[in-house]
């Protein structure tokens, strides 16, 4: 029998490093408590001491914004770096996410087999409903549940699986059978929240579609001035997406782009600051997420 291991860093972000404006004075929400993964870990897993994945405790992570490592797993800030928020529960947001995603990429590193994914789409799901309904239990009223990123457009992903078949790949040359298992975990995701909320009827709870949001900088780079090779990584160590196993970035023989904003691969998996702004962006001033974040609405400084 298979074992699944559900791995959530949790991050609570508290005190931001950019100011977020509003047209009104008064704050949506008094603060945000983040649950998720290495997409979302403001520091956590830095500061726990692990000794796993010793290169992002150094430069270049971190190296756009913070001019150091900054627990971050990309150049710079995350897209919960980019929301304003001050204090407590039920003025605060709760993003249950981005989760899933390394129970995914485990599996399909190991195997390089799109279909062993689907069977682990309930043990996850109902992971993050029990997360999300024990929140609104000790008083959460408004919380973000995040679906997965485009993983067909991922370096890592795209040089797992390398293929010599055009038909693969979409026209923009993202791999075809990892979006359409990501967009059957997100449906299958929407419908658990579906649930939920009528479960819960006093809580407000929010999809972000960081699918949606994100395939907008794979699909129309230019438009959102990523100018580089948009489905490879910024920072590694060769190869046709240049992610190389044995070294990544931050590895002594790994090399890093001059200029990531124009990327939106970071490091194989994660995002460039850049995308993670413009991943915000869509959250925050819609339209991804749904029924979307409260007013007044936010814009980004």
């Amino acid at each position: 029998m298979k074992t699944y291991v559900l791995l959530i860093i949790t991050s609570f972000t508290l005190d931001l490093f950019e100011k977020v404006v509003s047209s009104n004075s008064s704050l949506p929400y008094d603060a945000i408590f983040n649950f998720g993964d290495s997409l979302s870990d403001t520091g956590n897993f830095l500061a726990t001491g692990n000794k796993a994945f010793l290169e992002f405790k150094s430069l270049p992570y971190g190296e756009t914004f913070f001019k150091k490592p900054a627990g971050r797993f990309s150049d710079g800030r995350l897209s919960i770096d980019f929301i304003d928020c001050d204090r407590y529960f039920n003025r605060s947001l709760f993003v249950v996410g981005e989760i899933g995603g390394n129970d995914h990429n485990y599996v399909a590193t190991a195997t390089k087999n799109v279909s062993l994914l689907r069977p682990m789409v309930p043990l996850v799901i109902e992971a993050i409903a029990k997360a999300t309904t024990d929140l609104i239990a000790e008083g959460a009223v408004e919380l973000m549940v995040p679906g997965n990123l485009p993983s067909g457009c991922s370096a890592m992903y795209l040089t797992t699986f390398l293929s010599k078949k055009k038909e693969d790949y979409d026209e923009h040359g993202c791999f075809k059978a990892l979006n359409e298992f990501v967009i059957y975990y997100n449906t299958q995701l929407i419908a658990a929240l579906k649930i939920l909320r009528r479960n819960n009827p006093r809580a407000r709870i929010i999809y972000g579609d960081f699918y949606g949001a994100a395939l907008r900088f794979f699909h129309a780079p230019n438009h959102y001035g990523m100018s580089g090779e948009t489905l490879s990584a910024c920072c590694g160590g060769g190869g046709p997406y240049n992610v190389n196993t044995s070294a990544g970035c931050g590895n002594v023989n790994s090399k890093v782009c001059p200029n990531p904003s124009i990327f939106a691969n970071w490091d194989g998996i994660h995002l460039t600051e850049a995308a993670n702004k413009v991943l915000a962006q869509g959250l925050i001033e819609g339209p991804f997420s749904k029924p979307p974040l409260k007013p007044p609405p936010f814009k980004i400084a």
